[in-house]
């Protein structure tokens, strides 16, 4: 099914190459609230990004500021969206000594996704959906934002080129499986790390 993906970049904005970014938040925001981060981040693998939360809500990833023992969540630098600063009731448990401290582009853990299109794919921090990709379940680790075919994500990330790749996937939840509707290969154009 995969196997017969085409190229086809209609509608993109022309870029010859991916920008990688390592985010790191300089600014505390304005906006403040009250919380706890109890682990690094389930999403990203670094030593300076948290799972927080705030009364019943949770954060990920919140990233540390500097050395100020406070952490900054529902940043978007995509959309310069500067989030909110939370005050920690209880101080930060030590980081895991596997944790990166910097960024390594063949990793392939990424925060978030811009196509060239300009839709943005963030990864799922929770159950993520298992697709059949020739004959072997994947996992879909990013969920992308979608014009109207229903939910999309990507899988097959390629960065090994100065343009990266990615093969993104339509689909629709069955009573007993995903059933992918479409896929293609799309350009990513920013990547964050």
């Amino acid at each position: 099914m995969l196997g017969a993906v085409a190229s086809v970049f209609a509608g993109s904005t022309k870029i010859s190459k991916t920008k990688l970014i390592y985010f790191k938040p300089t600014v505390t925001p304005a906006e403040e609230k009250i919380g706890f981060c109890w682990m690094n981040s389930a999403i990203l693998n670094r030593s300076d990004a948290w799972r927080c939360m705030v009364k019943d809500s949770i954060h990920d990833p919140c990233f540390l500021i500097g050395a100020s023992g406070r952490v900054v969540c529902e940043v978007d630098p995509n959309k310069n969206q500067d989030g909110f600063a939370l005050k920690l009731f209880k101080p930060l448990a030590p980081s895991g000594t596997s944790l990166k401290e910097t960024p390594d582009s063949k990793e392939g853990d990424f925060w978030l996704i811009k196509l060239a299109d300009g839709r943005v794919c963030s990864p799922y921090s929770g159950t993520r959906p298992i697709i059949k990709v020739k004959d072997k379940g994947e996992l879909l680790k990013y969920n992308c934002e979608n014009s109207s075919n229903g939910k999309s994500g990507l899988v097959a990330i390629d960065g090994t080129k100065k343009l990266w790749q990615a093969i993104e996937v339509n689909y629709i939840d069955t009573q007993d499986r995903v059933k992918i509707t479409e896929s293609k290969v799309v350009k990513l154009q920013t990547v964050w790390q």
